[in-house]
């Protein structure tokens, strides 16, 4: 049984917006898993429902301005511990996501969770440039893609020349990630394959 990572967005995005994220899933592609895009209203279930953390996604995605994300949020689901779901959800929302911590609220690019999802907010890349929010999107959900398959005590990669590195805020980001146009490094390459590998066998 092969692998699929599936982008799910709200309707509110524009094509040059999904295409971006999809040249994203494109990169995984080559590493042999199967990729597709569904654009995924608020009742939506069909297709978000073989989605690990689909539903949950689905919410987040569909938001109108404003959310924050507790680690529950992409936490397995009841029908995830008794089925063996092989599409991984990667929502993609205009909305800005942020994140509880110590009891302060922390905007985030993006959020992520070993083998079951991620979540991206492009709300700060709007008002880019149109070629610098295209790239600042694929390496977004990129850098995500990778937080799912690498399984690491390290969340993030020492080499400040791979897409992996830590990054504090969007225009960090910005100058670090997008206009280098980073990529993985060897190890985090080698780390991904494996988490794939890794991956496809607990589906077996």
């Amino acid at each position: 049984m092969q692998p699929r990572i599936r982008l799910l967005y709200p309707s509110s995005l524009t094509d040059y917006e999904v295409k971006s994220a999809s040249r994203a899933l494109e990169r995984f592609a080559k590493f042999g898993l199967e990729v597709d895009q569904v654009q995924v209203g608020k009742g939506s279930l069909r297709d978000v429902l073989w989605v690990r953390s689909g539903r949950e996604i689905r919410d987040v995605i569909n938001a109108k301005e404003k959310v924050i994300v507790d680690d529950w949020a992409l936490r397995p689901g009841v029908l995830q511990v008794l089925l063996t779901m092989r599409i991984i959800g990667v929502g993609i929302t205009p909305a800005q996501l942020f994140r509880m911590e110590n009891g302060v609220k922390e905007p985030r690019i993006g959020l992520s969770r070993h083998q079951q999802g991620a979540l991206v907010s492009i709300s700060s890349f709007m008002d880019f440039e149109y070629s610098t929010s295209q790239k600042a999107i694929e390496l977004a959900v990129a850098h995500e893609l990778g937080h799912i398959f690498i399984d690491r005590s390290e969340r993030h990669c020492p080499d400040k020349n791979c897409l992996m590195q830590e990054n504090k805020d969007c225009m960090d980001f910005l100058d670090r990630f997008v206009k280098p146009e980073l990529d993985f490094c060897r190890k985090c390459l080698y780390d991904i394959k494996n988490g794939i590998r890794m991956f496809t066998f607990s589906l077996l």
